[in-house]
């Protein structure tokens, strides 16, 4: 029996055992029946199955688009993709397969390469620290409206949105998150070094509530 003309539930089945989003895509492009089945379940699978790392990437790769559709279809705005203990778990599996390298020096720039490689991906952080740290302003506002963490909570005790933006130089960033925060009476503690960022901020304080 081929893959066409298989019943639909039991192809939904096989989608819903894949071990991959590109599992499911590579299924979804099998044939023009499997494409017009599938396509419009992709982002509900992915939500269900592999806990919305559509959205994870979308924020990451500056698609409104696309995040905003994952939103649409309730995909969760402030739950990581991958768990703070799933993060280290993948981290340690990291260092388990490099162990295999011989030579001390290439294993750790090996591990170092490979765990900044993870972590790059955004999976391990909120989707307001990802926007915030790839310098998404659009994003970032998008994120705010649609009720991400005003806190810009992050990963493992690690630095808060606001933070990682300013680290990175993405002033407007900075800017937008700062205001929201004042707006919502959420308590912001980071020490800024730039004059730049305590002039404007100053001016903001002076003029009160409203957009940046």
């Amino acid at each position: 029996m081929s893959l066409p003309t298989l019943p639909r539930e039991l192809i939904l089945q096989i989608a819903e055992n894949a071990s991959s989003p590109a599992d499911i895509l590579a299924l979804a492009m099998t044939t023009k029946s499997t494409h017009a089945l599938l396509a419009p379940r992709m982002i509900k699978l992915n939500i269900k199955l592999h806990n919305a790392s559509g959205l994870t990437h979308a924020v990451r790769n500056d698609n409104p688009q696309t995040a905003t559709a994952f939103l649409d279809a309730g995909a969760d705005i402030n739950t990581p993709c991958t768990s703070p203990q799933q993060g280290r778990q993948i981290e340690r599996s990291i260092k388990r397969q490099k162990a295999r390298i011989a030579d001390p020096a290439q294993r750790r720039k090996a591990v170092r390469a490979a765990i900044a490689a993870f972590r790059d991906t955004g999976k391990r952080d909120p989707l307001l620290y990802t926007a915030a740290r790839i310098g998404s302003e659009r994003m970032v506002r998008l994120l705010l409206a649609r009720g991400a963490e005003r806190a810009g909570w992050c990963w493992d005790g690690d630095e808060n949105a606001l933070g990682r933006a300013a680290r990175n130089g993405h002033h407007a960033v900075v800017l937008v998150l700062w205001g929201a925060w004042l707006r919502f009476g959420t308590p912001v503690s980071v020490t800024l070094s730039s004059r730049y960022y305590r002039f404007v901020l100053d001016a903001y304080l002076a003029r009160g509530e409203g957009e940046i």
